[in-house]
């Protein structure tokens, strides 16, 4: 429930890594279809250090349509994002100290054969177990894409990140699907990286400054 994490490309933004998977309970009220709200708990993969309760591990959450559902307008709170995707306490078994709650926006609209997505996730607290430099992580993605026919969509993506472990600081690419039939789709895309200076190094220990990735993929339903 918290997040959109909305993207045209195969390769997820680097919003996700507050992406949390698990168990839920959730209690929502759809005001007329056009404005809804959410509280919900969910079952943590981490606990704290002096046990774990039901209040460490909840959110809020909010979306509403305008102009006939052109536009969609969201966000939500999140309590504790260390069970996000990318997993900040693994090396600490995932027990924490305190919680580290992170909020979400997004804004996604469309008209006839043009799109644009923005999404932004960020932390309030910094994790006490971590380095400096990667205790207190947040990023933003920005998608437009352009569907010149029917079969074929080219999109483009900037997006930001800092203090995020092991990721770019900036990504730049673009992306081209082409859907020949109803059931059938190929999809490629090239995505620039530009690491942080002194932030990212591979296992001989060298510095990554820069980065290409090149990813394609083939769908049919069945």
């Amino acid at each position: 429930p918290f997040g959109e994490y909305f993207s045209n490309f195969i390769n997820g933004p680097l919003i996700e890594f507050a992406q949390t998977r698990g168990d839920v309970l959730q209690i929502d009220y759809d005001f007329d279809d056009k404005f809804e709200i959410a509280a919900f708990v969910f079952d943590s993969r981490s606990e704290k250090n002096k046990g774990s309760s039901f209040t460490d591990n909840w959110g809020l959450s909010f979306e509403a349509k305008l102009l006939d559902e052109h536009i969609l307008l969201g966000g939500g709170w999140l309590s504790n994002v260390a069970d996000g995707d990318f997993r900040p306490l693994e090396d600490e078994r995932d027990v924490f100290e305190r919680t580290v709650p992170a909020w979400n926006l997004y804004l996604i609209a469309e008209w006839d054969n043009f799109g644009f997505s923005l999404e932004q996730v960020k932390t309030t607290k910094a994790f006490v177990e971590l380095d400096e430099m990667e205790n207190s992580p947040s990023a933003w993605n920005a998608e437009t894409a352009w569907y010149p026919s029917r079969t074929t969509e080219i999109a483009l993506r900037y997006e930001q990140a800092k203090e995020l472990a092991d990721e770019a600081e900036q990504q730049v690419g673009i992306q081209f699907t082409w859907r020949p039939a109803n059931r059938l789709s190929f999809s490629v895309e090239y995505i620039k990286q530009k690491f942080q200076r002194d932030f990212v190094f591979d296992d001989d220990d060298r510095e990554f400054k820069d980065g290409h990735i090149v990813a394609g993929s083939f769908s049919y339903i069945f």
